[in-house]
């Protein structure tokens, strides 16, 4: 079911990126996205592990 939703909910995103941003920086900003992706992920799973232990 995630990946559904991510999929509907990413192709948007990335195209009103690719849009908006001019070409000169959307390396930069893709891969700022990228990073804060792979931090969010962890952090999320730690809060929910935190959650889950109470």
């Amino acid at each position: 079911m995630s990946g559904v939703t991510y999929s509907t909910g990413n192709a948007p995103m990335m195209a009103l990126l690719q849009i908006t941003v001019p070409n000169v920086l959307l390396g930069r900003v893709l891969s700022l996205l990228n990073v804060v992706w792979g931090i969010a992920g962890p952090l999320g799973l730690m809060d929910c592990r935190t959650r889950l232990a109470r």
